[in-house]
């Protein structure tokens, strides 16, 4: 365990290409292995074996990662990041340098020239003096040219394995820094010149045996030359575990007790199998092979067991990468995450996974984290550096200590602290490196050192069935069974994965296209490729692959606040002030939920964004409602079980079976739903079915606070409006009837007058489990003029108003009337408004709780145009002209007092005509007249003056003209005059008058069009042809009142309008007053000939000549004294007193004047000389 974790960083050159590295490698152990070592069937080695330590001129360099099937030679290659592709050749080595010819040679120093490489030496190495283990280059050399060109091999399989004990002597011979020859023999050739000065200046003071350990832990300081030497003596190593020295002799006696390891062949074979019984192995060994990792993190070449598997794939996925610097690795890395249409075999993926769970394990085995985080650690970290720095190895990764006992591990210390602090990481390489363990740690949960100690328990209670892959979601989705140390670890994992969607592999992998397709200029980080995925989701043309990853991702993340970026990135401050103390309340989501029900009192407008981005998916899908879907999982399984979760669908089943769900689960729905019905933003589905919609005709409404809802439901039957958004509203709108509470700004501003006004409903209301069936509502608008509140009159109205055009949507009146539609409108269902129409035509002969229910409405309607839209849209237009400054309340009134104008369209007029035959079927239907006339009706029918056998008797009694005195109330007065004036105007305003006289119109009055008095006129003009004595009487009364009331006699008002204001303006209706007043002026120049000939139709000549005229005329006289204005009274005497102002100020202006003639005087003007011109 020698040895920094992090070195300055140098820049260096690479020279070794793959192909040779491998060549090299497989010479070393082509000999035979210790435990057997055939040669194949061709009678050649079971290896192939390396190229020379250098190569001729004339052959050209390779590429830096080569595929396998091209094995041309190239120099080593050293870890530089200015590394080219190729490197230059160097010239041939076999002979010693000029330098070292002066140096002692003997037998020890080389291969022995009479052994087993006899033969080959004088076939091969003839010309090379023995010494400085030039012969056993020589031998390499040679052993490499032949396997370049393909050819047998020329050493004998003694001689090769002579070459390789001649090396491990070398290498257990080490570095002398005080010789001047330094080694025995070069380890490979041109070390001794190439590390001499590097040996003094570093490694002086290290004895032989660690020197080459000294080099490799300089090894960036070093100069390029020895670099590169060393790198060489690292392939050497890496192949052979006893060519490293201090590794063999640590782990000598775990080989010889694992005879399993006790192998050298293929290279690198020995070094594979240790790593793989590691945990059986010595303390020493282990430490030993822990920095033999570290060391061969930085180089691919140097980790033979993923070099040998990859081969195919670095050549084709990393052709263009370097060696060096864990380039290639994280080349390798990149690719086995994503998809791609060049080839990666399983084997490779396997091997490259597990190096990467490798790294992810010490801060010192990740070469990037190592080299890159080195200021970030000891700025953000230096307390876990440290402790990691301190262990032994088995308190890293755990195992038996000295005693026996087992320890566990406490390795991922810095990782864990690095991935904590990521937004601070400094280093953008530090933040690339941590990058890839989050990667890796995200699909390996037991990669992550802490997680794979805290949570092996909880994997295996919860997940253990769970594809490896997805065990940190299935963590999640239960985090609130976890253990608080799983939790802990696992949180921390997921808080950095939620900032990038490349830290999500599943995801990212899965939705290519989709990133492609929907999120195209959606830049990286801060989650905002993984938000822009989820808002997508809805969309019909969203892959299926990548939504089925994203939601289960977004389910799990669901379950705490941390694993949202957004959320936690923006809400802090809010979660503080608002939700600091309930995570100590446990439960699914605490603080998730906390804030959703608190999304109204979220200050930071980012955190509300991010807010209700949490409750929109909640409402799309009950998966991740995390509270919702807990609560109801039972219910589901009961109810929704082949519904597909998504869309909203299960929120709609469960909904549909809302009066059989268990109260956890209706309860959990409604606020959820109570949430949706505040803000559109909350479905997607009605974002996406409306938001054209709203673009139009709801631009300017505000979002929440119900106020867009409130926008599409009062626009619902506009033609703008989408179709698919109209049956979403319609649903919505249904819901919302259902229960009070859902309606927020009715719930807001109704609070107070429910609960004194309908008490009981309320306290039902308040379960808030779907059970109160819209009763508060319905209780609200029976009693309308007991609520007090002007604000929720306004909002009841206009739920009042929806009910009158679509009474189903009161969940009661719905259940009641159903048998009834069956009975007599069940051909009129889905035609628009056309199942009202029938029960409103057939209120007779519905049920009496239906009929009930359906009068309610209808009554409503009549008593305030906001509380019939059908009327109001049809008569917009001419409120505005006709009716513009009358309270809304009375505008149906003044509309039904003027229908017959010409400003009245037809539109209008027919809806106008529904009213009108409306209120002559029901006195229940006229509110003016029902408010005021109570007491006046009850003492007319204690008088026995009233029919009750007649339809509509108490309009009758009411408006007979002969009980005009029994009326005292004024305003009952007024009401019963402009019933009776409608009734002058249009016979159907009279009850039972248009079906009394349907055939006598037919059969007198064909073509007349009804309205303004013509139908009346043309029937009067036939009184005696009329067939229907009941049209007859009706024609008749109506043409009595007439007669004797000017008021009420629609030609007199319609053509004296100018006269009575010019002449009777003052004179008090009632008892004939009016006509008297215009008889009394008739013979007057002004009056009309209109207004004469309406006059004649009456008895004003008979009312002149009666007693009551003589009282008339005196109170009349009576009446202009009072009355009488200024000038009447003044204007003499005014006159008098103008007259004599004017002449005096006539004179005094003629006295002027003549003074002036008289008395004029005159005078002279100097100019100046220079003002002339």
């Amino acid at each position: 365990m020698s040895g920094r974790a992090a070195v300055p960083r140098m820049r260096r050159r690479d020279s070794m290409g793959l192909p040779s590295l491998l060549v090299c490698l497989l010479w070393l152990f082509s000999g035979p292995s210790l435990a057997a070592g055939q040669d194949d069937e061709h009678g050649q080695p079971a290896a192939v074996p390396p190229a020379a330590a250098v190569q001729p001129p004339t052959e050209p360099a390779p590429q830096a990662a080569a595929p396998r099937t091209t094995p041309a030679p190239a120099p080593p290659q050293t870890e530089s990041p200015r590394a080219a592709t190729t490197a230059a050749p160097r010239p041939p080595a076999t002979t010693a340098p000029q330098a070292q010819a002066t140096f002692t040679t003997s037998p020890s120093d080389d291969i022995d020239p009479d052994g087993k490489c006899k033969a080959a030496i004088e076939a091969l190495c003839a010309t090379v003096r023995p010494g400085d283990g030039r012969l056993a280059s020589c031998l390499r050399e040679a052993n490499r040219a032949a396997t370049a060109r393909k050819q047998a091999l020329p050493t004998s399989e003694g001689c090769r394995l002579d070459v390789r004990h001649f090396f491990i002597k070398v290498a257990k011979a080490g570095v002398d820094p005080t010789s001047e020859k330094k080694v025995m023999a070069e380890p490979v050739q041109g070390f001794r010149q190439a590390c001499s000065a590097d040996i003094e200046k570093h490694c002086q003071n290290e004895k032989p045996i660690m020197v080459m350990q000294c080099l490799k832990k300089f090894k960036p300081g070093l100069t390029e030359a020895c670099r590169e030497k060393v790198f060489m003596v690292q392939t050497f190593q890496a192949a052979d575990l006893s060519l490293d020295v201090a590794a063999a002799e640590a782990c000598k006696p775990d080989i010889e007790r694992l005879q399993m390891c006790n192998i050298t062949s293929p290279p690198g074979a020995q070094n594979v199998c240790l790593r793989k019984h590691r945990k059986e192995l010595s303390e020493a060994c282990r430490a030993e092979l822990f920095r033999r990792e570290q060391e061969s993190s930085s180089d691919l070449r140097l980790n033979l067991d993923v070099l040998n598997a990859c081969q195919e794939e670095v050549a084709s996925h990393c052709k263009g990468e370097a060696f060096g610097e864990a380039r290639v690795f994280g080349c390798l890395w990149k690719a086995s995450l994503g998809r791609t249409t060049l080839a990666f075999s399983q084997d490779c993926r396997r091997k490259v996974t597990g190096l990467a769970k490798r790294a992810g394990s010490d801060y010192r085995l990740d070469y990037g984290v190592r080299v890159n985080c080195e200021a970030d650690i000891e700025k953000l970290c230096s307390a876990e550096k440290q402790a990691a720095d301190q262990m032994t190895i088995v308190e890293l990764f755990g195992g038996q200590d000295v005693s026996g006992r087992y320890m566990e591990g406490k390795a991922g210390g810095v990782l864990k602290c690095l991935k904590k602090q990521y937004t601070d990481l400094e280093n953008p390489g530090c933040k690339k490196a941590m990058a890839r363990v989050v990667q890796t740690h995200a699909t390996e949960w037991d990669a992550v050192p802490d997680t794979a100690r805290t949570c092996k328990e909880d994997v295996d209670a919860l997940c253990k069935d769970i594809p490896k892959t997805k065990v940190l979601r299935c963590l999640r989705k239960n985090s609130d069974k976890l253990s608080p140390e799983c939790k802990e670890s696992m949180h921390i994992q997921g808080q950095v994965e939620a900032m990038d969607v490349t830290f999500k592999p599943l995801i990212f992998n899965a939705c290519q296209n989709a990133i492609r397709t929907f999120c195209r200029d959606i830049p990286s980080g801060e989650a905002k490729v993984i938000q822009c995925l989820q808002d997508n989701l809805e969309n019909p043309e969203f892959p299926r692959k990548c939504k089925i990853e994203v939601e289960d991702d977004l389910e799990a993340s669901n379950h705490d606040w941390r694993l949202k970026f957004g959320v936690h990135d923006q809400c802090k401050q809010d979660v503080e002030a608002l939700c600091a103390d309930v995570e100590l309340t446990g439960g699914k989501a605490p603080v998730l939920e906390c804030l959703k029900t608190n999304i109204e009192n979220l200050k930071s407008a980012g955190c509300k964004t991010e807010v209700r981005r949490f409750v929109r998916s909640g409402v799309d899908d009950i998966r991740m409602a995390p509270v919702v879907n807990s609560m109801c999982m039972s219910d589901v399984a009961t109810f929704c079980s082949d519904i597909q979760p998504g869309g909203g669908r299960v929120h709609d089943c469960l909904l549909r079976h809302r009066g059989d769900i268990s109260s956890q689960c209706a309860e959990a729905e409604f606020a959820l739903q109570a949430l949706k019905a505040s803000d559109v933003r909350f479905s997607s589905v009605v974002m996406q079915s409306c938001g054209r919609t709203m673009k139009t005709l709801c631009k300017d409404a505000g979002e929440g606070g119900g106020h867009s809802w409130a926008c599409l439901e009062d626009n619902l039957d506009r033609r703008e409006m989408d179709s698919k958004c109209r049956l979403v509203v319609q649903k919505e709108m249904a819901l919302k009837h259902s229960e009070f509470h859902l309606n927020l700004r009715l719930a807001n501003s109704c609070a107070d007058d429910a609960g004194k006004v309908c008490p009981e409903e309320l306290d039902k209301a308040n379960f808030k489990d779907f059970s109160a069936e819209g009763q508060v509502i319905t209780c609200l608008t029976e009693k309308i003029v007991q609520v007090n509140s002007t604000v929720c009159r306004d909002h009841l109205r206009r739920k009042v108003g929806q009910r009158v055009q679509h009474n189903d949507l009161d969940p009661k009146a719905k259940k009641a009337c159903a048998s009834d539609v069956a009975r007599l409108c069940s051909g009129k269902k889905g035609m628009h408004g056309r199942v009202q129409e029938c029960l409103h035509e057939n209120l007779e002969q519905l049920s009496p709780p239906c009929k009930a229910l359906q009068k309610l409405y209808m009554v409503a309607a009549s008593s305030d145009i906001r509380m019939n839209p059908e009327l109001e849209k049809a008569c917009r237009h001419v409120v505005d002209k006709l009716c513009k400054d009358v309270k809304p309340g009375q505008v149906i009134r003044c509309l039904l007092d003027r229908m017959h104008k010409p400003a009245v369209d037809d539109e209008c007029r027919q809806h106008l005509l529904v009213e009108q035959r409306k209120r002559a079927s029901s006195f229940d239907f006229n509110p003016r007249m029902k408010a005021n006339c109570g007491e006046d009706l009850a003492n007319l029918v204690k008088l026995g003056a009233c029919n009750r056998n007649e339809g509509n008797w108490q309009l009758e009694c009411l408006t007979n003209a002969s009980h005009v005195s029994a009326i005292k109330n004024e305003k009952c007065k007024m009401a019963i005059s402009s019933a009776q004036l409608r009734e002058s105007s249009d016979l159907r305003a009279k009850p039972g008058a248009e079906k009394n006289c349907e055939q006598d119109i037919k059969d007198l009055c064909p073509g007349v069009e009804p309205g303004a008095g013509r139908v009346q006129l043309c029937l009067r003009q036939h009184i005696t042809e009329i067939k229907n004595p009941a049209c007859r009487k009706n024609v008749e009364d109506i043409q009595l009142r007439d007669k004797t009331h000017a008021l009420t006699n629609y030609m007199v008002q319609k053509q004296c309008v100018n006269e009575i204001t010019a002449y009777c303006k003052d004179v008090e209706p009632g008892d004939s007053r009016l006509l008297m007043c215009l008889g009394n002026y008739h013979k007057e120049a002004g009056f009309s000939v209109g207004c004469k000939a309406a006059l004649a139709t009456t008895q004003m000549q008979e009312l002149m000549k009666s007693p009551m005229a003589s009282k008339f005329k005196a109170d009349f006289q009576s009446l202009m004294e009072k009355h009488r204005g200024f000038l009447d009274k003044w204007g003499g005497l005014l006159f008098v007193g103008t007259l004599g102002f004017v002449s005096v100020v006539a004179f005094a202006l003629a006295w002027c004047l003549i003074q002036r003639r008289m008395f004029h005087v005159g005078y002279s003007v100097v100019v100046p000389k220079d003002l002339e011109g």
